[in-house]
């Protein structure tokens, strides 16, 4: 089992590095780089068949004049793990799609690259995180950060949120924006402020698809930052996306019924 760890970890090590397949020289004399060890690499090189010593014809495989270098007993075991861990995927993949994680698609690093949400599981309970590119599609953490617990992170984003929303100056700052860039739009800001009281209100009512909506029509992107030994988030509000939510408290949207609530 040691070793089966220590192998894992050293396989880990060559993907973050960008460790590649052994590059070659054709008979013509071209050179040929090799392949990224990838995720899409190492799906190809568990599933052939070579290994067992088959060769693969029209499609079919048959016994080979060459040696397996792979016992058919851990062959078949394996591909038990992966055939019901590809159906674990398939079944999560389309939960995750009815309810979005809050941040998809606005969070990068500080290197730049855009993180993902992912989640594992121990003991019967899910931990929710955001990765970066490199091990959403490599497996393997970004140098100087790792992995971020999705929970504490959307908190932060949804306090900044939350503060504007609640906040009568910060809406009427806005406001006075989008009318500077826009002075043909309409706006009745005492509504509009005490409509966006009453969606801070509500906020955790929401079904977790609309409060991914609502985020990605207020903001356009949030960076982790790193101030020395601190990290932070910077967010960057999204001007058309404040004028769209704007416009859905308009007589007679849903944003006006919730005024009607409130009154």
């Amino acid at each position: 089992m040691e070793v089966c760890v220590e192998a894992d970890r050293s396989a880990g090590r060559r993907i973050r590095d960008g460790i590649t397949t052994k590059a070659w020289t054709t008979q013509e004399g071209q050179t040929r780089s090799g392949a990224r060890i990838d995720k899409k690499y190492l799906h190809k090189l568990l599933r052939n068949r070579i290994y067992l010593g088959e060769l693969s014809l029209k499609g079919s495989w048959y016994l080979g004049a060459h040696p397996a270098i792979i016992d058919p007993g851990l062959w078949g075991r394996v591909h038990e793990v992966l055939a019901r861990d590809g159906h674990t995927r398939s079944v999560e993949t389309k939960i995750r799609a009815r309810s979005d994680a809050l941040l998809r698609g606005l969070l990068y690093a500080p290197s730049g690259e855009r993180m993902y949400p992912t989640y594992s599981r121990k003991s019967g309970r899910t931990y929710r995180y955001y990765v970066s590119k490199s091990e959403s599609r490599f497996g393997a953490p970004g140098k100087g950060y790792e992995r971020l617990p999705a929970p504490e992170l959307e908190a932060a984003v949804l306090a900044q949120i939350r503060t504007v929303l609640s906040s009568p100056e910060a809406v009427a700052a806005v406001l006075r924006q989008v009318q500077q860039n826009k002075p043909d739009t309409q706006i009745d800001e005492a509504r509009i402020v005490m409509a966006l009281a009453g969606l801070n209100d509500v906020w955790e009512q929401l079904y977790a698809i609309e409060q991914h909506r609502l985020a990605n029509l207020m903001i356009e992107r949030i960076d982790l930052v790193h101030v020395g030994a601190v990290q932070g988030i910077q967010v960057k509000w999204r001007e058309l996306g404040w004028r769209a939510l704007i416009e859905e408290f308009a007589p007679g949207s849903i944003g006006a019924e919730l005024l009607e609530v409130q009154a």
